[in-house]
């Protein structure tokens, strides 16, 4: 991931960085899981769970993008 970043930061500059932004959305939710899991509702871990996944999948989505530019044109 940090890989992936870099090469996002190179080409689109440190404003707009999809993966540096989903990995910071799921710290937050980890901490936040950290000191309030125990205590939290099904429903807000249930929240915060998917949150968890969005995150995933978004930095899915641009590692495949970094793959996909890297591939040789055939």
């Amino acid at each position: 991931l940090r890989t992936a970043r870099s090469e996002i930061e190179a080409i689109a500059g440190t404003d707009e960085n999809p993966v540096r932004e989903a990995m910071q959305e799921m710290l937050r939710h980890r901490l936040w899981l950290q000191q309030h899991g125990a205590e939290a509702p099904l429903e807000q871990l249930d929240s915060v769970r998917d949150a968890i996944a969005d995150a995933q999948r978004s930095i899915d989505n641009q590692l495949l993008r970094i793959e996909r530019a890297r591939a040789p044109l055939p």
